[in-house]
């Protein structure tokens, strides 16, 4: 899928305000699905959490954390990419957001916030808080393939839904904001 395209069709179908009340008790955050014009393709650009992190250690995600008091969740998800890419806020153009998503097991509530990052940014990985990170193409993620984890969490009865790339598991909330974001292409405008 071109970069034009995805933002044409993105920009018709996302929310341009929140939407969604979080349940009592949950940890309020947003985060960045970047996309990116990568070899010629629009491109989600995913990291790896620090294995050393309290939270989610070691999963493929999206840039993103815990609101500040008075942020917006457009305001958290630039912040926090910029902290964990380098990425800043002038690159990115924002195309909406996706309404609020929970997380099964840590007790958050998300904002997912959709930007096209423009131009050549700096990237600043590895650091504290992120390993890698990595650009795969939206088209992978839009033939509705996807497998089995190959591993549980304490708790779980079986493994989850994930999309495999480059021998990276994509699960979890992150899987859920890229099934929710291609599922937007099923219309055409």
């Amino acid at each position: 899928m071109e970069l034009d395209e995805f933002t044409r069709r993105a920009s018709h179908a996302l929310l341009m305000e929140p939407q969604g009340n979080a349940a009592p008790g949950r940890i309020m955050a947003a985060t960045l699905a970047p996309v990116a014009l990568i070899n010629g393709e629009a491109s989600f650009g995913f990291i790896r959490r620090s294995a050393n992190l309290n939270y989610h250690p070691g999963q493929i995600a999206f840039p993103g954390g815990r609101m500040e008091p008075g942020e917006t969740p457009v305001q958290t998800a630039l912040r926090e990419v910029e902290e964990e890419t380098g990425i800043g806020g002038g690159h990115i153009k924002i195309l909406g957001m996706l309404p609020l998503m929970d997380t099964a097991s840590t007790g958050f509530a998300v904002w997912p916030v959709v930007g096209v990052v423009h131009g050549e940014p700096v990237m600043n990985v590895p650091n504290g808080e992120v390993e890698e990170f990595f650009w795969a193409p939206v088209d992978h993620f839009m033939n509705g393939s996807f497998v089995k984890r190959t591993t549980t969490l304490p708790g779980e009865g079986a493994p989850r839904p994930a999309f495999l790339y480059q021998g990276r598991e994509i699960w979890g909330l992150t899987f859920r904001i890229v099934m929710r974001i291609v599922s937007l292409f099923e219309h055409r405008y």
